[in-house]
């Protein structure tokens, strides 16, 4: 039987590694983004979720408190729906607040696409959770001493808006207490959008564009720049302070 000598498999050319390598780097492009996208989109549905979870803590504290609704925590004045007075800084401060006994999970306060750097969180004045509640339930104003009255609940419109996203500005200072008022920023963390959650319940998202338009709103009655879902005070007739 004749020897029948192997040939030797051809290799690639430079032109075809070079060819091969474009196409990959293509894919690359192409599913990298998508691939960033998703992961914002499951965290996004996942701080939709938070903000829903938190807002039916507030209300189960109505529920059991004659319609009363937490503090804001603004200023730290008195003990409030994040934290008790004094806890703001405690690693452990949100065990403290008023509505733990109904949300006793640290994830849910907490927008898992809030990242911040090691220095960016340092310089946050509390960490405890990147929500905060619309200190229109303590009528933007901090009480008088030994009198922590808030609203009750039935005074807001349903769609009126109790709660979303504070600022993740690398100075950290929109982090203060765990209280928003409307004329504060908000994050721009969800691809320019923030979670809002109305007095209802409801979550949803709003962009930056949104947001200003809706602070900028006159009320029903004619009330230039308010009542609206943002600045709703139910002690004044515009809905400031």
């Amino acid at each position: 039987m004749p020897f029948t000598p192997v040939r030797n498999a051809r290799g690639f050319t430079l032109i075809e590694l070079l060819v091969v390598i474009a196409i990959i780097a293509v894919l690359a492009g192409l599913l990298i983004p998508a691939l960033g996208n998703a992961i914002e989109n499951s965290r996004r549905t996942t701080c939709l979720s938070n903000g829903r979870q938190l807002m039916a803590g507030l209300i189960s504290f109505t529920a059991d408190n004659d319609g009363y609704l937490p503090y804001s925590t603004q200023d730290d004045a008195f003990d409030g729906w994040l934290y008790a007075v004094g806890k703001k800084t405690d690693p452990k401060g949100v065990e403290s607040g008023q509505i733990w006994p109904y949300i006793k999970s640290t994830k849910i306060y907490s927008c898992p696409s809030d990242r911040p750097s090691a220095a960016q969180l340092a310089s946050r004045p509390q960490k405890l959770s990147t929500y905060c509640v619309n200190q229109a339930v303590n009528f933007y104003d901090q009480p008088q001493p030994g009198d922590p009255t808030t609203a009750k609940i039935g005074l807001f419109p349903s769609n009126a808006i109790c709660l979303w996203e504070q600022d993740e500005k690398p100075d950290g200072q929109k982090f203060k207490d765990g209280s928003g008022n409307p004329a504060d920023s908000t994050t721009h963390r969800h691809n320019d959008g923030t979670i809002v959650v109305s007095f209802d319940g409801h979550a949803e998202l709003l962009t930056e564009t949104q947001i200003v338009l809706e602070k900028a709103k006159d009320g029903l009655d004619g009330t230039i720049g308010g009542p609206n879902r943002f600045w709703c005070n139910p002690a004044k007739p515009d809905g400031h302070k």
